[in-house]
């Protein structure tokens, strides 16, 4: 076995990333990336005990270019004997419906569509082909934005979907024509079986096993940061150390096991704080959360979004630090917004974290003198 395919199968085993006997669906662009990756559980998918459904999505960008890397993994489907879903969605309308940029835009219907499709197949795990040279890219775009653990410890292995996949689902139209609500059936998780392999090993596998890969121009386009990352920064970094790639990607692997520990921590404050939990609210003893270090009140802060929203990607530092504030010093009856239609209400010895809609799950009023 080529060391590729030892590979992707160790951390497959490793991360628990394939649920035996499960659909697994291949996200696949016809890139190099998407491409070995198809080809690799392809060839592993009797060892790791799945089925294969493959699924691309022409984003609308790049015209005639776009329809014809559909097309083309439809064929490589085809030939490797797997069910293929093409989808295709009008990226630029969307962007400005959401307003949103291109790049978030592409990734929100790409995610969107994937689950879906998932959904649909009944597939326990959706698998891309991210690997560590993206990771780096990642780690690098949250050190710009100045993120925290979350952003450092870079794209995990295996994790849920993001929770606003549905808000893209009116745009995106499929062949064969996906279920409406688009978002039915179990939920599958996200899974990178290459995230500890690099690029140049990647081009390396699939030139030994003859794929020729599409090429996207879009890569090429400085305009989306995470190409000026890749054609521009980490060459000029690698003058400083021509390791850093695999260095950043180091950084979100040990950096992974400790958000993973704190996490842990910062779940069970919140649980000994918690007054009132419903599915739409959770109410947190203020006297309590004063008495935490600074670490810990934002902990049980991100640790309480976490459980409503399951998603912090819309949330940064600088939200975590408006609701602390909030929390300390604004008076009874002060909120503050979240991403994600979530607000942060201040009570008089509580502080509620709730989605917007949500009703008020109880009166918090200072205790009156016996009698």
């Amino acid at each position: 076995m080529c060391d590729l395919l030892a590979r992707v199968l160790e951390a497959t085993r490793r991360h628990a990333l394939i649920c035996p006997g499960s659909v697994t669906v291949v996200a696949a662009s016809g890139g190099v990336d998407s491409l070995a990756l198809l080809h690799a559980l392809w060839r592993l998918c009797g060892q790791l005990d799945t089925r294969l459904h493959v699924a691309t999505l022409d984003h609308g960008l790049r015209g005639a270019a776009g329809a014809e890397d559909a097309a083309f993994v439809r064929q490589t489907a085809h030939e490797m004997g797997l069910p293929a879903t093409v989808g295709r969605v009008d990226v630029r309308a969307l962007a400005g419906r959401l307003g949103l940029g291109l790049e978030e835009a592409a990734r929100r219907a790409r995610y969107t569509f994937l689950e879906a499709v998932a959904r649909q197949v009944g597939a326990a795990q959706v698998a891309v082909g991210h690997n560590r040279d993206d990771q780096a890219e990642t780690v690098l775009m949250h050190v710009i934005r100045g993120s925290g653990l979350d952003g450092l410890r870079g794209m995990l292995p295996r994790t849920v979907f993001p929770a606003w996949c549905d808000v893209c689902a009116a745009a995106i139209t499929a062949d064969p024509p996906l279920a409406s609500p688009l978002l039915t059936g179990d939920a599958p998780v996200l899974v990178r079986p290459l995230l500890g392999v690099s690029r140049a090993e990647i081009v390396e596998y699939a030139s030994a096993e003859g794929l020729v890969p599409r090429q996207d121009a879009t890569n090429a386009d400085r305009r989306f940061l995470r190409n000026r990352l890749r054609l521009d920064v980490l060459p000029l970094l690698e003058t400083l150390n021509p390791g850093v790639r695999e260095a950043a990607a180091r950084l979100a692997d040990v950096l992974r096991e400790e958000a993973a520990f704190l996490e842990s921590a910062y779940r069970a404050a919140l649980a000994r704080l918690v007054r009132v939990r419903t599915e739409d609210a959770i109410v947190v003893d203020r006297p309590g959360w004063m008495a935490l270090s600074v670490a810990e009140q934002r902990g049980v802060i991100r640790a309480a979004i976490r459980e409503l929203a399951l998603d912090l990607g819309g949330i940064s530092y600088v939200h975590i630090v408006r609701a602390v504030q909030l929390v300390h010093e604004s008076t009874v009856g002060s909120t503050v917004a979240l991403p994600g239609g979530l607000v942060v209400r201040r009570g008089y010895d509580t502080f509620t974290i709730a989605r917007a809609e949500a009703e008020d799950p109880g009166i918090d009023a200072p205790a009156l003198p016996a009698g």
